[in-house]
């Protein structure tokens, strides 16, 4: 046989990657060999490997009940456009004979129209508003960091230790 194979490959304990069911330290130094920390190590990742199957397979199900549901969605404004436009050539086919129905449809129709665009608009804004606020949240937040690293060369500390201590401001008290 080899030296090298004779030679039993031992770790310590406190060598060991901490474990979910680590023992407090009594004193006794426990030893494991190459192969029992190898079967611990293969056995995490199982796990690990099982978890992350898992979860891999819940994401794909909540992502086909996600497409199914704008599916659905979908469907269902389709279908109510349809019936709003059967409705208004119901409306149109009483008021051919009435020029005053017919403004007054047309009119409700423009109103109709103008408000949809509006309602467009103000989605279009309120999306910009937090592209906006995000955008700016950023800019503060390097803003902040930077001014943590000025303070922390001139005040001799880590920058670490500025950012942990709350709310600073370029500018503002520390």
């Amino acid at each position: 046989m080899d030296a090298e194979n004779t030679q039993e490959e031992v770790i310590s304990k406190e060598e060991q990657p901490s474990t979910e069911a680590s023992t407090p330290s009594t004193g006794d130094q426990q030893t494991f060999t190459k192969e029992e920390v190898d079967k611990l190590i293969a056995a995490r990742h199982s796990t690990l490997d099982k978890r992350i199957a898992e979860l891999t397979k819940a994401i794909s199900t909540t992502q086909a009940e996600i497409a199914t549901a704008k599916k659905r969605a979908e469907e269902a404004t389709a279908a109510l456009t349809r019936k709003e436009k059967e409705e208004w050539d119901a409306k149109l086919a009483a008021a051919q004979g009435d020029p005053d129905l017919l403004a007054k449809l047309n009119m409700e129709r423009s109103l109709r129209d103008r408000e949809v665009s509006l309602k467009a608009k103000e989605a279009d804004i309120d999306a910009r508003i937090a592209e906006f606020e995000s955008d700016f949240e950023a800019l503060n937040e390097a803003g902040r960091v930077e001014y943590a690293a000025e303070l922390a060369a001139e005040l001799g500390i880590s920058q670490e230790v500025i950012l942990a201590a709350g709310d600073i401001e370029p500018g503002g008290a520390f």
